[in-house]
């Protein structure tokens, strides 16, 4: 059962870029009203990125419960129960996981062999041209 959360968006400790995307999400609460990055970025008036990294510092720093969606609609939105922030964690984990299997993909494979053997090579001739001096 998804109860929706009555909950308060006063949060004291916010800047005026902060006020302003926690403003203009105010009115989006659940997923079905998910707000686009683009359209949040005119709404405010800030850069599409910057908009981004409030977001992320309002969920991060001040806790505010921002969901965000790939799905149609795409975007952000204030989270209205339980449900929906258990699917925003999930979907944040394997995002996580997704990026961790990535990075490992730079630890294997024979071109990193070769990289390492590169470095290897021109540590050792710095090392012996700094024998030579």
């Amino acid at each position: 059962m998804n109860q929706v959360l009555q909950l308060s968006l006063e949060f004291p400790r916010l800047n005026g870029d902060e006020q302003r995307v926690l403003d203009a999400l105010a009115g989006r609460r659940g997923r079905a009203r998910a707000l686009s990055a683009p359209s949040l970025a005119a709404m405010t008036g800030l850069d599409e990125r910057y908009v981004r990294d409030v977001v992320k510092r309002l969920v991060e720093v001040h806790r505010v419960p921002i969901g965000s969606t790939t799905s149609r609609p795409p975007g952000y939105y204030i989270i209205a129960g339980d449900e929906e922030r258990r699917q925003v964690r999930a979907s944040l984990i394997r995002r996580a996981v997704s990026i961790l299997q990535r990075a490992r993909a730079y630890d294997r494979g024979p071109w990193v062999d070769q990289l390492i053997g590169q470095l290897q090579l021109e540590l050792e001739r710095d090392a012996a041209v700094r024998e030579v001096q």
